[in-house]
């Protein structure tokens, strides 16, 4: 149907045009979606929710849904043994054989890093035919902890009652 010829809602009533492209393979189109606004006044204030359960507080099959989800996680992680800064030009010279000098000595701390995130240090070693590190320094906790969360989600209570 031409959507010209659909009679949806009167021309004067407030609506919600959506304009989606869809591209699948080969081919394309537009989709044209228009809401008028009679049918999303019931539903208001399940849209203004920022998540499902909002207007209850908390939701705890979420959160132990999420916890699990982080816990179970992979994430990479690089042991940095050193780091310099040297010229390009110096950097460009080097050959096969060359030697690069670490200025460092041989029971230094080797950094355990998450991208830029340092999160703990060691000591480098051997286990069998493997290098390893031997963590010499607690995980680095966030900054942010789940009071925080609470203690903020206390306060939003407290301005709303207000």
């Amino acid at each position: 149907t031409n959507p010209r010829f659909a009679a949806i809602s009167r021309p004067a009533n407030a609506a919600i045009l959506v304009r989606l492209r869809i591209d699948m393979e080969d081919r394309g189109g537009n989709i044209e979606l228009l809401l008028p606004y009679a049918t999303i006044e019931p539903i208001r204030s399940v849209l203004l929710q920022m998540f499902m359960g909002e207007k209850f507080g908390r939701d705890p099959i979420w959160e132990g849904h999420f916890a699990t989800e982080v816990a179970q996680a992979q994430i990479s992680v690089d042991a940095v043994l050193y780091e310099a800064d040297i010229p390009l030009k110096q950097l460009m010279k080097l050959k096969v054989g060359d030697t690069l000098p670490l200025e460092m000595r041989a029971d230094a701390l080797v950094a355990v890093r998450c991208g830029s995130v340092i999160l703990t240090e060691g000591r480098m070693g051997r286990v069998g035919d493997r290098v390893a590190i031997r963590v010499t320094k607690q995980l680095r906790k966030p900054n942010t902890t789940f009071a925080m969360f609470e203690k903020a989600d206390e306060q939003t209570k407290l301005m709303e009652a207000q």
